[in-house]
């Protein structure tokens, strides 16, 4: 959720309790935590995002994330309850953006894996 944009924000109800809630559990044993992010372009795919990660995972000593590449195949259960998809016509992001991605977060030192 870190790095939505702006006007997306207010879909996040309170950050404070978010990051109250990584740094509760990071407390008693990081190594055991793996942040999962999805790379939704347009969304989640910018730089401030990656580093406000970044900074939380590091200031709480979790080493370990989960790149999840965009997957366009929840749109066919919006379609399926009659709603409109959020995020029609959103691109997939390329195997080279991914793999970019991958190298911001294991050049700050984090385990990255991409999961598909």
């Amino acid at each position: 959720l870190i790095g939505l944009r702006p006007s997306h924000i207010d879909k996040v109800e309170d950050w404070k309790q978010l990051l109250a809630n990584i740094e509760l559990l990071a407390a008693h044993n990081p190594n055991k935590i793996t942040i999962r992010t999805p790379i939704i372009p347009g969304y989640t795919n910018t730089q401030t995002g990656y580093d406000t990660i970044i900074g939380v995972m590091l200031t709480n000593g979790i080493k370990s994330i989960e790149i999840l590449p965009y997957n366009p195949y929840s749109e066919n259960y919006y379609k399926a309850m009659g709603i409109k998809y959020p995020l029609e016509g959103t691109q997939l992001p390329s195997k080279e953006e991914i793999i970019r991605i991958k190298g911001v977060f294991t050049s700050a030192g984090i385990n990255a894996e991409i999961v598909a």
